[in-house]
């Protein structure tokens, strides 16, 4: 439903006033008149009345959609005079009183035309007429009630949405939007009365919606909206400074936009201020946040520039003022660029103190692998921290060599994974792989690399230090 409407939804002051004082009113208007039964007319008149009734001209209550269909003359003014009262003031018994004069009436008369006017009465009385006036006095009722209902409802967006729905009602556009509006928010019993509200309201006269459900929605959802905004503006100014914060006020800015304006109308200029106002000071603190955090981040050479992109929180600074989230980009980058220097001065110092040992040749091997998995926001500092593991593992790669130089006569190499190369003399070797062993021969190339042939099959090996290295495979001397 919004954030506005979680938010407001929980307010509890309520305002009665408007739909309330309505009651009463509203009341005596529609059923006032039925105190009073109608009037008996004279034959002579009813006869001439009678002859009038047109059953294909039809009428019904209102544009959006009533099932109600009676002859249009009965609800004439011309009705209305001859019996003493408008025939949608009609009670249940005024039906029958009426039906009973017609039907008096047909009796006494010797007119054929006449009589058959007097039949076609009495039908539409009992067959129409009756059902209409009941149905009446019942919509009139149900939609009563669920105004006092909704009288009795906290003052809340959900219920002013549904009010400001409810006084457009009258028209087939209004109703269908009243159909379409949320009731969420609202108590059950709420929810249960417009649900209902929306059913009987279909019933009314056109005159009865304006004046029992349209004209008191208007004035009620009028008196809420000061009230409604200002509890608004309380929540609004409780949002957390910090980003869920700022979320949570982008997001209230579009359900303003696009909800709650057109509801709210006037009163809609308040909360605007109080986000823009809110949304700056929020801005603000989250920006100070960032960039404190930012200047916090760790200095560990696996994983500082990540920890730097974590902390600056680039999905974020979107809902930031352009010139905040400037501030923070640019406080990461000068955070880049310290940790950078930090950590090239640190790599510097401990690679001048490595053994010059094949073993940290490999470990060489394993820092260049971290400094390529940094991240992309390192990439201007990625060059020269892998030229000085590359300058520092050239320079023990070489004296390894010088220390491993000579022929491979009696050594052995292996690999983690169950390889193994045993030099027996000058020109054979054995190539074990799991349980299978085979025997070859192999020749030493003045370049330093060594061709091993075994079943006619030879491949070329690359000395590296106190390793054998072809393609993927590396086997470490172990003697």
């Amino acid at each position: 439903m919004g954030a506005f409407l979680q938010i407001a939804a929980v307010r509890r002051r309520v305002v009665k006033c408007c739909i309330s004082s309505f009651s009463g009113v509203l009341l005596s208007l529609a059923w006032g008149a039925a105190l009073a039964q109608v009037q008996v007319p004279s034959c002579a008149d009813l006869g001439q009345w009678a002859l009038k009734l047109d059953r294909n001209v039809l009428w019904q209550p209102n544009s959006i959609g009533g099932k109600a269909r009676i002859p249009e003359f009965l609800v004439s003014g011309e009705t209305a005079v001859l019996f003493g009262k408008p025939l949608l003031e009609w009670s249940e018994e005024d039906t029958k009183v009426a039906r009973q004069a017609v039907l008096d009436c047909r009796k006494s008369t010797k007119d054929k035309a006449e009589s058959a006017a007097y039949n076609v009465a009495q039908s539409t009385l009992v067959s129409r007429v009756a059902g209409v006036v009941k149905g009446l006095a019942q919509a009139r009722a149900d939609s009563a009630k669920a105004m006092s209902t909704l009288s009795n409802e906290p003052a809340s967006f959900a219920l002013l949405r549904f009010l400001s729905a409810l006084a457009a009602v009258a028209t087939p556009e209004g109703y269908s939007r009243a159909q379409r509006t949320s009731t969420g928010g609202l108590s059950n019993e709420a929810a249960a009365a417009a649900r209902s509200l929306l059913t009987s309201v279909r019933e009314l006269t056109q005159s009865d919606i304006t004046e029992i459900v349209a004209t008191p929605a208007s004035k009620a959802a009028e008196a809420m909206r000061a009230q409604v905004a200002e509890g608004l503006v309380a929540e609004i100014n409780s949002v957390p400074a910090n980003g869920q914060g700022l979320l949570t006020l982008e997001q209230m800015t579009q359900a303003l936009l696009r909800e709650y304006g057109p509801v709210l109308k006037s009163s809609a200029g308040v909360v605007r201020a109080a986000l823009e106002k809110r949304r700056s000071a929020v801005s603000e603190e989250v920006t100070s946040l960032l960039i404190q955090h930012i200047g916090e981040s760790e200095v560990d050479g696996g994983t500082a520039f990540a920890d730097i992109d974590m902390r600056t929180h680039e999905a974020l600074l979107p809902y930031l003022p352009s010139a905040q989230a400037t501030r923070v980009r640019e406080a990461a980058e000068a955070r880049r660029q310290q940790v950078a220097e930090t950590l090239l001065a640190e790599m510097q110092r401990s690679l001048a103190t490595l053994p010059r040992t094949n073993a940290s040749i490999q470990q060489l091997e394993q820092l260049t692998k971290t400094i390529n998995s940094w991240p992309s926001s390192a990439n201007p500092f990625k060059p020269r921290f892998l030229e000085l593991v590359k300058v520092t593992g050239g320079e023990i790669l070489a004296e390894v060599n010088r220390a491993e130089a000579g022929p491979l006569r009696g050594r052995i190499y292996e690999s983690p994974f169950g390889h193994k190369l045993e030099f027996v003399d000058q020109a054979r070797v054995f190539f074990k792989e799991a349980d299978q062993t085979a025997a070859g021969t192999y020749t030493e190339e003045k370049d330093g690399r060594v061709v091993i042939t075994i079943n006619q099959h030879s491949i070329v090996w690359e000395r590296e230090g106190a390793r054998l290295k072809s393609g993927e495979m590396t086997l470490a001397r172990v003697k």
